[in-house]
């Protein structure tokens, strides 16, 4: 009687367990489809897969400017992405990275604060007013 009890209890144990292996198979299998599936999408060449863009920053001297000024460039946020104390005689070019969704670029010079466009065909920013 005891025999057969352990007998039963280890076939219902079995039957678990296969029942569980061939649902775990049954789980690998579908999501092997998707992944394959996933693998086999097609992304063109130039895609960018960056969230940051690079522009150039590009200072030209004004004669009516102050000998010397700091240049700030931030983002819509005020985040600061760009310093540099400049002497305004003279010219300067600069890269910088700008997250991709930014639009416009905030620009300080001095005293003087104003908004530059970022040109979605030009990545090039002139920073004088």
């Amino acid at each position: 009687m005891i025999f057969n009890k352990h007998i039963s209890i280890s076939a219902l144990s079995i039957s678990l367990l296969a029942i569980s292996c061939s649902k775990h198979r049954l789980d690998i299998a579908v999501s092997s489809q998707r992944a394959t599936q996933f693998n086999k999408m097609q992304i063109s060449g130039d895609f960018n897969w960056s969230t940051y863009q690079k522009i150039e920053l590009k200072y030209l001297p004004s004669l009516l400017a102050d000998k010397t000024a700091v240049i700030t460039i931030k983002d819509s946020k005020g985040n600061i992405l760009f310093t540099r104390n400049q002497d305004l005689t003279k010219q300067f070019n600069a890269s910088i990275l700008v997250p991709i969704h930014e639009t416009r670029l905030i620009v300080q010079i001095g005293s003087n604060l104003f908004s530059k466009p970022i040109q979605p065909n030009s990545k090039i920013v002139h920073v004088t007013p």
